[in-house]
């Protein structure tokens, strides 16, 4: 988060306080008895829920204040370990989640613990308010990573349920009027056959062989019209069966049932390599793996593959996007086709599915990048 932060500041920490975490804020103090404070929130501000760590200097004191808060009431402060702050000076605090406790940092010096008195898992917020300027804020992962991803990927498939009524419609109406054109044929022939009947009964002798003629005339006719409209009837309605099998088969929209979404820095090292990993198990070594992303910097590739009992084949089309020391944004598109992968929001690779999407529980995150944003 960049500069010109304003204070009071309330933001949302996606997915919550993790183990392994770090929460950066950078600033600077202004001059005479200020006092700010850095809330670690169960709500947006300290007034609205219960405050599992409250991190206060006073300058007018000359110390620096942890306390919690729960159903309303402050605890007991802890005050021990100086005043590291300066007037007028810039500033960076760390505060890292342990298993037991918060570490603070001041100005990259341990400066205090703070054992847990609520979980912090209960943490959905930061809240920085009083005399301050806030120039950064940072949200840090700890690496290697793993979270469990809500819901199981599943492939979803839409047939496009109008285009099969309309032609089940259309069929009906070609069948119904098939149907119509051959009773009006009989109607036809049945006014005919009457009305020669009569002609026959006044002119039996002169009309008979004409009405031979015309009776013989009249059923070849028929029969041709009737042969012709049923081979029309067949044709229209394979025609329509074949339509109908196109459709369902040609018109499948893809839709995509999951979008994961990283933002990291990668760390000036010499041998970069990073990994996200999507799988059955908390890290890559457990269990199968659905897509393996490695960068390998000193290779100048981007490996994609597969485990499945043993790696598969290594797909690395595609030129190096990641560089040493530069922020990027890493989002993976999930179908019921295979990944898609965009780095700073453009293209860069597909990656077909090599075995079946249900396994996916975990991203996994490895390597030589710290994670600032982590979206799923």
């Amino acid at each position: 988060m960049g500069n010109n932060i304003q204070v009071p500041y309330t933001g949302h920490v996606s997915g919550g306080i993790k183990e392994g975490m770090k929460v950066v804020v950078r600033g600077k103090l202004g001059h005479g008895d200020k006092t700010f404070s850095v809330n670690l929130c169960s709500a947006p501000n300290t007034d609205a829920g219960d405050v599992p760590l409250h991190f206060n200097p006073r300058f007018g004191q000359g110390k620096v204040v942890r306390n919690h808060k729960q159903g309303g009431s402050w605890g007991m402060e802890d005050t021990d370990g100086g005043f590291p702050f300066k007037e007028g000076r810039q500033f960076e605090i760390k505060i890292k989640v342990k298993n037991s406790k918060y570490e603070v940092e001041v100005d990259d010096e341990d400066f205090c613990e703070f054992n847990h008195r609520l979980p912090f898992g209960t943490v959905q917020y930061l809240h920085i308010k009083g005399d301050v300027q806030i120039s950064s804020i940072e949200f840090k992962y700890p690496m290697p990573y793993s979270a469990r991803i809500p819901g199981v990927v599943v492939v979803v498939v839409v047939v496009v349920v109008v285009v099969v009524v309309v032609v089940v419609v259309v069929v009906a109406v070609v069948v119904v009027g098939v149907v119509g054109v051959v009773v009006v044929v009989v109607k036809i022939i049945v006014v005919l056959v009457a009305v020669l009947a009569v002609v026959v009964v006044v002119v039996v002798i002169v009309v008979v062989i004409l009405v031979v003629v015309v009776v013989v005339v009249v059923v070849v006719v028929v029969v041709v019209i009737v042969v012709v409209v049923v081979v029309v009837a067949v044709v229209v309605v394979v025609v329509v069966v074949v339509v109908v099998v196109l459709v369902v088969v040609i018109v499948v929209i893809e839709v995509v049932v999951a979008v994961v979404e990283v933002v990291a820095l990668v760390e000036v090292v010499v041998d970069l390599l990073f990994s996200a990993n999507f799988g059955s198990g908390p890290s890559r070594e457990e269990g199968d793996t659905s897509l393996h992303f490695n960068a390998r910097h000193n290779q100048g590739c981007v490996v994609r593959n597969h485990k499945q009992g043993g790696w598969g084949s290594e797909e690395t089309a595609g030129v190096m996007p990641f560089h040493r020391g530069q922020l990027f944004q890493l989002q993976f598109f999930v179908s019921n086709s295979g990944y898609r992968v965009n780095v700073n929001s453009n293209y860069f690779c597909d990656f077909n599915h090599r075995m079946p999407k249900e396994i996916v529980q975990y991203l996994s995150l490895d390597g030589d990048i710290e994670v600032y944003g982590l979206t799923m």
